[in-house]
């Protein structure tokens, strides 16, 4: 699902559990899979379990699989686990966000927290405690996010491209602060 023309998610706990299979492309998040049009996400909780399963890239966080929008994330929590499997492509998978690519406006992620178990089967990921990938310049916050649970990477095949972090699984932000992770990388 896509969202657009929003103003905010407020308070809402999402919980129960997806299980997806797809060939090739998947975006899925707790309360969103693609986020883009510009507003907030304040006090979530995802309570839910993923499952999915991909024949190629899989794109998939707690709150939201991708985030490309100009939006205020601030004091949500993920709860559920992320499991996935995918024996080709490139997959991004993160306890809040799978991938956040914005550049150029203001991006703003506070106090958000991540409890739930990121676990993934395959051969080239970008794994990490909040996000799979994070992407941002000089408007973008990152204060105070913490990562309580253990980030897992069962490799298959030849592997090319593996990145694996308690925070992100690959950074290209301008800069973070008071960023925690209690989780272990394996």
């Amino acid at each position: 699902n896509v969202v657009t023309g929003w103003t905010g998610f407020y308070n809402n706990t999402v919980k129960g559990s997806f299980q997806v299979t797809t060939a090739d492309g998947m975006y899925v998040g707790g309360l969103v899979g693609i986020l883009v049009a510009d507003g907030n996400f304040t006090g979530n909780t995802n309570e839910a379990k993923f499952f999915a399963k991909g024949v190629g890239s899989v794109t998939i966080g707690g709150l939201a699989g991708q985030n490309i929008s100009s939006t205020v994330i601030k004091g949500n929590t993920n709860k559920g686990n992320i499991q996935v499997e995918s024996p080709k492509g490139l997959s991004f998978v993160g306890g809040l966000i799978g991938v956040s690519t914005v550049k150029g406006s203001p991006n703003t992620y506070v106090g958000n927290v991540n409890y739930g178990k990121i676990e993934f089967t395959g051969k080239d990921a970008s794994l990490g405690g909040l996000f799979g990938l994070i992407q941002g310049d000089s408007t973008m916050v990152l204060d105070s996010c913490i990562n309580q649970a253990d980030v897992i990477y069962h490799g298959t095949g030849s592997q090319e491209i593996v990145y694996v972090g308690g925070i992100a699984g690959l950074w290209e932000a301008m800069a973070g602060t008071r960023l925690q992770n209690f989780g272990n990388i394996v």
